[in-house]
């Protein structure tokens, strides 16, 4: 599902890059759904919902090329993550990680 995102809709906007002309923002939406967009060489893509419900997006790393992972804190105060899969470039889901965060890490 792509969303339309128009000022004050989007918040705790991360970005991190993992190679020359590539940048990947994550933000959450409107719903508290975290959404992904790329810009690669000046190629931008169009929003894309991760789903979930998150309270904060914490932290997006990169691991290698194009191996990302983000961080959420969920409604339930604990910790998130989603993975990209690298040969596929799907994301594999929100996975609790479990544990109680009482303040966003970062």
């Amino acid at each position: 599902m792509n969303h339309m995102v128009i000022d004050g809709e989007v918040q705790s906007v991360e970005a991190i890059s993992w190679g020359p002309g590539r940048v990947d923002l994550f933000a959450l939406d409107y719903r508290n759904s975290t959404l992904h967009k790329s810009f690669d060489n000046g190629n931008e893509s169009a929003w894309e919902d991760l789903g979930g419900i998150l309270m904060h997006v914490c932290k997006g790393i990169c691991y290698g090329v194009g191996s990302l992972v983000v961080f959420g804190i969920g409604t339930d105060s604990a910790m998130f993550r989603n993975r990209r899969d690298k040969a596929t470039g799907k994301w594999l889901g929100w996975k609790s990680m479990g544990g109680v965060c009482v303040t966003r890490p970062g």
